[in-house]
């Protein structure tokens, strides 16, 4: 009875090991009724299929076709990446069952070897735990490769918690004397512990991306928001030029009906001046407010930094280009750029966006004579914060089916990106 117990706790935790391994390789989220359906099919059937039949071929054919369902199930798609993600499942557990293997060689003769009762319990207790190291070592780096950054601590926390708990469910079962009920509820306790820190790991990552997410829509709204208070502000300047068009005309007539050509000249030139005055405070106009937003604040963020943006823009004013996306693009770019220029004699940045359907063609030159960041790395002391710009807009730029090309010459950084929208 002890051991069956102690089976069901383990393939539960089992059981959620593998749905997490298979969210290494979806990018969607899968529903909470999904996950729930697709994870009871496979604790159910493998568990009755292993506690009443308990014949090798037979666990191993309920396994393979469960998770098989349960990936369906949860993500649905393409029956092929099913498959793969599968065979995958089944590689992570042969792999984790040869370790397990490898650990009860090496302790020699003792009483887990010397008694299957106590070898069957250990097993069972130790597979979910090694399993556990494997998917959480693969997520890492999986983590790694979206560019969710994890600082150095989770990495140390998620790969020796496991390999310290495997360590010491060895030490406990080969080499302690107490009853079997005591080693059981031990091993459940250090599973416990495992599971907890997946938990806190799941949630600190979710939180992170939340917070990137939540940091780039107050950057937008930000944008979006001095966008508006500048068009509100040249409203009421152009509703007073009009309301003072007519008194502007009458003294012009009155002047050159006086043949005062000079003070008519004068007056044309102050009223030329105002105007012009009004229209350089809207950089960006091409009718798309998001991407005026990004543009004109970038603009006022170079020029708080001493530095000048050209932009050369033709795009209408409707793009198939989401504005997390296009903020995402444009904002790593230009913020890239000023950083570059801040040391630069020549403190000017280039910005060409184009589009031609039915692809958006996106090009960001700076100068940079010093040292420079390329993908995935960066100049910068903070590595967590930053250096990463660049591996976002890549990431994206995959999303549309485009391309990116990264150049350095003559002193000259250049960045080229073409969408497919």
């Amino acid at each position: 009875m002890i051991f069956e117990i102690t089976f069901i706790i383990a393939s539960l935790f089992q059981t959620y090991i593998y749905y997490l391994f298979s969210v290494c390789f979806y990018r969607e989220k899968a529903e909470p009724k999904r996950v729930f359906g697709g994870c009871s099919i496979f604790f159910a059937v493998t568990t009755i299929a292993y506690l009443i039949f308990n014949v090798p071929v037979l666990n191993f054919i309920s396994v393979v076709i469960c998770a098989f369902i349960m990936i369906c199930i949860l993500y649905g798609g393409k029956i092929s990446k099913a498959v793969l993600v599968t065979v995958l499942t089944i590689g992570m557990m042969a792999v984790s069952e040869a370790l397990v293997a490898i650990c009860i060689g090496a302790v020699g003769v003792n009483p887990v070897q010397q008694n299957p009762y106590y070898d069957s319990i250990f097993v069972t207790i130790l597979l979910p735990v090694i399993q556990y190291l494997i998917v959480m070592i693969v997520r890492n780096f999986v983590s790694l490769k979206n560019d969710e950054v994890m600082p150095k601590s989770y990495w140390i926390v998620t790969v020796s918690l496991p390999f310290l708990v495997t360590v010491f469910i060895i030490i406990l079962y080969t080499k302690s004397s107490l009853p079997a009920a005591f080693l059981v509820i031990c091993g459940i306790l250090l599973l416990a512990i495992n599971f907890m820190t997946i938990y806190l790991y799941d949630n600190t990552i979710r939180n992170m991306q939340a917070r990137k997410e939540n940091e780039i829509l107050e950057v937008q709204n930000l944008c979006q928001q001095k966008q508006a208070e500048s068009m509100q502000n040249i409203m009421e300047q152009i509703r007073g030029e009009r309301h003072d068009f007519y008194k502007h005309l009458s003294s012009l007539q009155q002047m050159l009906t006086q043949e005062q050509y000079g003070g008519a000249q004068k007056y044309v030139n102050e009223l030329c001046e105002e105007r012009n005055i009004i229209s350089a405070k809207i950089i960006a106009d091409t009718g798309n407010y998001t991407l005026d937003s990004i543009l004109n604040y970038e603009y006022e963020h170079a020029k708080s930094e001493k530095a000048e943006i050209v932009y050369d823009c033709e795009v209408p004013k409707e793009l198939e280009l989401s504005p997390k996306d296009m903020s995402i693009i444009l904002m790593n770019l230009l913020d890239n750029a000023i950083e570059a220029v801040r040391k630069e004699e020549e403190k000017k940045i280039m910005c060409k966006i184009v589009y031609r359907k039915p692809q958006l063609l996106i090009r960001v030159t700076n100068s940079c004579s010093g040292e420079v960041g390329t993908i995935g790395k960066t100049t910068k002391n903070n590595t967590v914060e930053h250096g990463y710009g660049l591996k976002n807009v890549e990431k994206v730029t995959d999303q549309y089916l485009g391309t990116m090309k990264v150049e350095r010459k003559d002193n000259k950084f250049d960045v080229k990106i073409g969408l497919n929208l």
